[in-house]
């Protein structure tokens, strides 16, 4: 599709404003604080990824068997069957396994010169709750225009659908990595359609996505070593070193799923200021990325 509609050639879109594709610190309206992610991370709830296993994919019976689901896996159609669907008027919720790093594929589809997109957002679990109730509410006001264009990865799911039928067609992009994510995608709503239409590359993808958040070594390690070389960290020093320096910040549920194993651990814990630190007991500095 990008080869019939060049992406240089399109004009830039909304979809996406405030999301930098690299060299930024990440910073967007609306993201989920830290104090957020510490509350999230003291939570007694084991979080979906800790059950999680890239090399045993949930099954996908329950969407399959959906009325009016569609199986269009393994044909190359992804990004070509948005741009159909949009083309037709259709109001479209495309899922993936993570926004940043579809961005640049997804842009190009919400500029109005292309099909018409009468509005288009993106909500992703970087984005607090409020925020993300307000992009709804911005988006659907009612009834969302048509065409229109979402974008949402699977852990935001509910909250983009949350019993609203604003949606003729959902778009899976990129299949479900936990059974938490394939359960949302069976709950939309029923007069919502489910077209499937990702391969073995989307698959990887997806499983490389929840290989990465599982890794609590690469998410925290450069945060532990800072904690044991500079001392206790909070507010906006203590968000930067948590989402990275990196051309894609790091997940929230990574972030949150590596805070909950380290502070169960007893090799982290909050000062009386909120701040995190090592544990008062210490760690060897081997540790610091176990």
């Amino acid at each position: 599709l990008d080869r019939v509609y060049p992406i240089s050639e399109v004009p830039g879109s909304e979809l996406f404003t405030g999301w930098c594709a690299s060299g930024c610190a990440h910073d967007h309206v609306g993201q989920r604080s830290v104090d957020d992610l510490l509350e999230a991370a003291q939570s007694l709830v084991a979080p979906e990824l800790a059950a999680a296993d890239p090399d045993a994919p949930p099954a996908l019976e329950p969407l399959l068997a959906r009325p009016g689901s569609r199986d269009l896996r393994h044909r190359g159609l992804g990004v070509e069957h948005v741009g159909q669907l949009l083309a037709a008027g259709a109001r479209v919720l495309v899922v993936v396994a993570d926004v940043p790093r579809r961005r640049e594929v997804l842009r190009a589809m919400a500029a109005p010169e292309r099909f018409g997109v009468e509005r288009s957002v993106v909500v992703s679990e970087h984005m607090s709750a409020t925020h993300v109730q307000r992009t709804m509410d911005d988006l659907v006001g009612g009834v969302a225009p048509a065409p229109s264009l979402a974008v949402v990865d699977h852990a935001s799911l509910e909250h983009v659908l949350d019993g609203r039928e604003a949606f003729d067609v959902v778009v899976v992009l990129d299949p479900p990595a936990t059974t938490g994510a394939r359960d949302r995608l069976a709950a939309a709503p029923g007069s919502t359609r489910l077209h499937l239409t990702f391969g073995a590359r989307e698959t990887r993808f997806a499983a490389e996505a929840l290989r990465a958040s599982l890794d609590v070594r690469a998410t925290l390690a450069d945060t532990y070593r800072h904690l044991r070389d500079a001392g206790p960290a909070g507010g906006e020093a203590l968000a930067s070193l948590l989402r990275g320096d990196a051309q894609h910040p790091r997940a929230p549920g990574a972030i949150v799923h590596g805070l909950q194993t380290l502070l169960g651990r007893g090799l982290l814990e909050l000062d009386a200021a909120g701040q995190l630190q090592l544990a008062a007991a210490g760690a060897p500095a081997a540790s610091a990325s176990s």
